[in-house]
Parts: C-alpha cells; structure tokens; sequence
C-alpha cells in the first residue's frame, strides 16, 4: 500500500493523462489503429535516446563537477540565474526545446544541490526560457516545423517574423523576471567545498553518444541510432539503463493518444467552424487558448485545419506554450525531470500570470 502511494506522488501527472484518456477512450472509442497512428514515434525515440544519454552524464557526476565550477566562477544568484535563463533561450533556437531541457535540467538540479536557495523558480524561468528561445526558427519545437511546413517561406522570411515575438517573451520579460526574482547573494551552501570527482569514461560515452544522436536527428536516422545507444549502455555501462526514467516514455504515449483522440472529437470540430473568427488577432488568441487545452502542437495542428493566416497560428501557439501546464510538453518535461515537489505548483504561479500578459500585449499589438 505504501508504494502504491509513493508511486502515485511520484507519477502524477501520467496518472492524470491516463485517468482523462481512458474516459475519453470509453466515452468515444477508436479502433486500435487510431491509437497507435496518434503516437509520435520520432518523437518517442528521441526521447527514448536522450534520457538514456542524460542519464548517463548524471551518473558520470559531471553535471556536479560543471555546476561547482560555474558557481566558484559567478559565485552569486543573479549572474548564475541570468546565465542558466540566457543558455536556454540560446540552445533552444537550434537544439529544439525538448533536447535543450535534458541539458539544462540535469545542471540545474546539480546547482541545487550546493547553492543556499531553492532554485525552482529557475526551472520554471528555464521552461519559459526554452519556449521563448524554440519559437524563433523553423527547427525550435515540433509545431514550428509544422507550421514552417505549410507557410512555405524560406528560413530567414521565418525566422524575420518571429523575431519581434522572440524579443517581447525572451530578452524582455523574461529578463525583467530573473532580475526580480534573484539577488546578489553568495549562493554556495559551503564555500569550502570540495571539487566533485566524475567518472570520465562514463562522461565520454555519453559524450559521443549524445554528439552521433544529435548528428541522426539532423540526418533523420533516429530509427537506426536510438538502438545502438541503448546497446552502447548495455555494454559499457548498464547500470545507467536501471536508472532510467523509463515512465517518462509511457507518459509520453499516452499524451499524443489523449490529444489525438480529442482533436477527433466531431463536437469540437463543429463547435470550431461555429466560431466567428475572421481577423488575425483572433486567430492569434483562439490558437493562444486552444494550446491551454491540448497543448501546442496539436492545436497548431487543429488550428491550420480552420485557419490560413500561419503567422498568427504560430503566434498564439508559441505564447499558449506558457501558461497551464499542458500548453507545451516541454513544461511537462521539466517538472517530471525535477522529480521536485510542488513544482507543478509553482510553474502555474508564474507562468500563468507571464501568459496572461503576454497574451494581452501580442493581441493588442495585434489590433494595430
């Protein structure tokens, strides 16, 4: 009984996830083939890769060894605050969201394990942070490469238009946020600690794998890659794959099965048609809102179905992204990393409020 409680703390949001899609799978059922076609296995597999890789680099202990050495050289909260918000914005324009977040995460919770403060209001800004950097180029995040997909412009037409966006959510608010939020405090918890030991030959496998997975996505060899890292584990160290987060994967199965089988829904269909929205600023905020209910992507998806103007589509999804915590599944990749208590919480008490001023300043810019 006990684990089965613990178990329930600790995987609550798949708990969650799998409770509304069986309700929804009993209320409006769909044959077996609908189910396995909604799950995303590019996806899947990429995740399947990184947890392993990231893995890997936590047990070296070089993300203790890195978060010791970029504390002894800024030494106080804020520099240390703006420099893990600043890295997630930069990464996340190219590494895509999700990838940037199994870098940045890992630090962060080996930061918290020698600083004085409790650093999961960073999480929080680092998930803002990866939202705000991806929507800036065509490659950022899955709905963008979509959308880039049917607005059929070249990359710099792209990335021209989504830079006014970019500069309002990153380099403004975001900025503004990690300034308020973090002082010029010693954040060392010992200041005579001493310099954390990491195994290199673990560190150098994770390495190279994480250098040739990166290289198979560009390439689009996931399908052939993902396998031999798991094997390269197997091998060389295999205790990493016993530590894996492998619920990570099923949480993430069910999501694409949940949004895909809502997305399906006649009456959300009709209910969409009957909408009256002709202009781009409410194209913008219906796309904006719909990402509160099943997530960016699907809803950059539902939303072209309807709509032509791309530009607000992009728009409204990228701001949706922040929010609830639903609206972007790099949210939900940050808070199941961070195993961190109330961090769900703690996400809405900020992201919800940078979402509703956000939403309101882009409609009213675009009513201009």
């Amino acid at each position: 009984m006990q684990s089965v409680k613990k178990l329930l703390a600790q995987e609550t949001l798949l708990f969650v996830f799998a409770f509304f899609f069986s309700i929804i799978a009993i209320v409006y059922p769909k044959p077996l083939n609908f189910y396995i076609h909604a799950i995303d296995f590019n996806t899947i597999l990429t995740l399947f890769s990184l947890i392993i890789i990231t893995t890997g680099f936590k047990d070296s202990g070089y993300f203790d060894r890195l978060a010791w050495s970029m504390l002894k050289k800024l030494k106080y909260e804020r520099p240390v605050a703006v420099f893990m918000v600043v890295l997630s914005i930069l990464l996340s324009t190219f590494l895509t969201n999700d990838i940037t977040l199994f870098i940045v995460v890992p630090l962060t919770l080996s930061l918290n394990n020698i600083v004085e403060n409790d650093l999961r209001i960073l999480l929080v800004l680092e998930a803002i942070g990866v939202n705000a950097g991806s929507l800036l180029t065509p490659i950022g995040n899955p709905q963008n490469i979509y959308l880039w997909h049917i607005w059929n412009v070249n990359f710099v037409h792209f990335v021209l238009k989504m830079f006014p966006l970019f500069v309002f959510m990153s380099t403004g608010i975001l900025f503004l946020t990690t300034f308020t939020f973090y002082r010029e405090e010693i954040v060392f918890k010992n200041q005579s600690a001493v310099k954390p030991l990491y195994n290199r030959k673990l560190f150098y496998i994770s390495s190279f794998a994480m250098v040739v997975f990166l290289f198979s996505i560009i390439m689009k060899m996931e399908i052939v890659v993902s396998p031999l890292v798991f094997m390269l584990y197997l091998i060389f160290s295999p205790g990493v794959l016993k530590h894996t987060d492998w619920l990570l994967l099923v949480l993430f199965v069910v999501i694409f099965m949940l949004f895909d089988s809502l997305a399906s829904i006649s009456f959300i269909n009709s209910f969409i048609t009957g909408l009256s929205i002709h202009s781009r600023k409410d194209v913008f905020l219906f796309s904006a809102l719909l990402s509160q209910v099943m997530s960016n992507v699907p809803a950059a998806v539902l939303a072209s179905k309807f709509y032509r103007d791309t530009l607000a589509i992009a728009y409204g999804v990228s701001v949706g992204g922040v929010g609830l915590i639903i609206g972007s599944i790099a949210n939900i990749i940050v808070v199941r990393l961070s195993g961190m208590k109330g961090l769900v919480k703690e996400f809405h008490r900020y992201a919800i409020p940078f979402f509703i001023f956000t939403t309101l300043v882009v409609y009213l810019f675009l009513s201009i």
